[in-house]
């Protein structure tokens, strides 16, 4: 295989990241979720796995201790939208839209 036919796609799959980073820097990410525990921390599940698919207690998708509003209160059951900041730096190690950064916006009516 040709030498520059590899650093020509090597050079289209930078291209394409790039554009799909600055595409995704662009969006705002929420979704639904449901308290399923608030002691000794808050975890929620996404409001659509709420009912288990397969008939067993274990959520496709958890979220453990997201960031909270100053003063909110949360108790078992209660629906809330969840957002997700859109990149978080810690020790030098950036994330973009993971669930580990979780934020409760507040408590919603269904």
């Amino acid at each position: 295989m040709d030498n520059r036919n590899g650093s020509d796609m090597m050079s289209i799959a930078k291209l394409i990241e790039k554009s799909i980073n600055n595409n995704i820097s662009q969006l705002n990410t929420m979704m639904l979720c449901k308290v399923i525990q608030v002691i000794p921390h808050i975890e929620l599940i996404s409001y659509f796995d709420a009912y288990y698919i397969d008939g067993t207690n274990i959520a496709r998708t958890k979220i453990i201790e997201p960031l909270t509003l100053e003063g909110a209160t949360y108790k078992v059951g209660d629906i809330v939208l969840t957002g997700f900041l859109q990149e978080y730096v810690e020790d030098g190690a950036v994330r973009k839209f993971d669930i580990s950064d979780a934020v409760i916006i507040g408590k919603v009516k269904i």
